[in-house]
């Protein structure tokens, strides 16, 4: 297993202010001041982060943070796969897709000349409920001068795997946390239909009648 260890105190607040935050729906951390992570998700292997929605929402990018090179292949396509949090690691598969990178952006660089390298990926709107999920990633193609970037203050700490296959319950507990991100919308409460309506309507029509007709009663019975 191969690793790199660099500083990243100059970029953290560039990184920071280069995100908009209108449209994030989860975030996994911030830069942390020293980045060290293997290359295992550019290798054949899938590397799950768990994540926590807190309502509804409709999930349109995922958007991972890489240190990079000028040896590092471009990245063509991101096997992304989104599990049930199962109690003790990615369970039931809920969404999957072997999805290309939509844009690449440099969000900073450290002394020994790596990029920070934000790949996004469109999704195609999935909708996911309020709860606790999975998140797991390979990239394409496979290669060794790409790290994926370690994060400091991580929103869901010590909840990671890793497995060879990405199938569940093949995940095994693995150490670092990472820096990604969902951007999306909440998703809103349905309208009621025109057919809807007009049985509520009718319904508080009923019971308005009801309520009506007990008075009158009432007031006959009183005289």
């Amino acid at each position: 297993m191969r690793a790199a260890y660099f500083t990243a105190l100059a970029v953290t607040s560039l990184y920071a202010s280069a995100i908009s935050a209108a449209s994030i729906v989860y975030q996994s951390g911030s830069l942390d001041h020293r980045i060290s992570e293997s290359n295992l998700f550019a290798n054949g292997k899938h590397l799950a982060e768990d994540f926590t929605i807190a309502s509804d929402v409709k999930l349109s990018k995922f958007v991972f943070n890489a240190f990079t090179n000028s040896k590092t292949a471009p990245v063509q396509d991101v096997d992304l796969r989104i599990y049930k949090d199962q109690g003790n690691g990615p369970g039931q598969l809920l969404f999957s897709g072997l999805l290309a990178i939509s844009s690449i952006t440099n969000v900073g660089e450290d002394s020994s000349g790596f990029h920070l390298t934000d790949y996004a990926v469109d999704l195609p709107d999935w909708i996911v409920d309020a709860g606790n999920y999975f998140v797991s990633l390979n990239i394409r193609p496979d290669q060794s001068d790409i790290y994926w970037t370690l994060i400091g203050d991580p929103a869901n700490p010590g909840n990671n795997w890793i497995s060879s296959t990405g199938d569940a319950g093949t995940y095994t507990p693995h150490n670092p946390e990472n820096l990604f991100r969902f951007e999306g919308s909440v998703v809103a409460a349905p309208a009621p239909e025109p057919a809807s309506w007009a049985m509520m309507l009718g319904g508080f029509g009923l019971v308005g009648g009801a309520l009506r007709t007990a008075r009158r009663r009432t007031a006959v019975a009183f005289h």
